[in-house]
């Protein structure tokens, strides 16, 4: 699902909140390579790791205090909760994500019209475990 907008949308592809105005976004992709000490003081890189997705992303709300109190209640819900969610943009959508943080403003050239939001987004990643039999 690819939209015109930024929004956060749930598993089934219905909007939660749907951002007016984008600012930036971070995203950080990393990984680890794991290293393992050898004779003769010498290390051995021998698997990478990848870590979780990490998104910061500035955007804004807008509409009447109403509307606005009502999408910070949607993302306040979200923060508390374990419900996972997309983030949607106009080129790409990141599933799996949960709301680690967040944080918001307004300010005074904007009134009540308008409301700046940061939000740290984390992936969560689901893993099945797996037991063998060792007898």
């Amino acid at each position: 699902m690819i939209a015109q907008e930024w929004l956060l949308a749930d598993d089934n592809g219905n909007s939660l909140v749907t951002f007016q105005s984008f600012i930036s976004c971070e995203v950080s992709d990393e990984g680890e390579v794991l290293k393992m000490p050898t004779e003769n003081g010498g290390f051995a890189a021998y698997n990478k790791i990848a870590d979780s997705l990490r998104i910061r992303a500035q955007l804004a709300l807008q509409g009447t205090d109403a509307d606005i109190q009502q999408q910070l209640t949607i993302l306040k819900a979200l923060k508390e909760g374990t419900q996972t969610f997309s983030l949607v943009t106009p080129t790409i959508e990141y599933r799996n994500m949960t709301l680690e943080g967040m944080n918001y403003s307004r300010k005074r050239e904007d009134g009540l019209k308008v409301c700046y939001v940061e939000l740290m987004m984390v992936e969560v990643r689901e893993v099945e475990a797996q037991y063998t039999d060792t007898k």
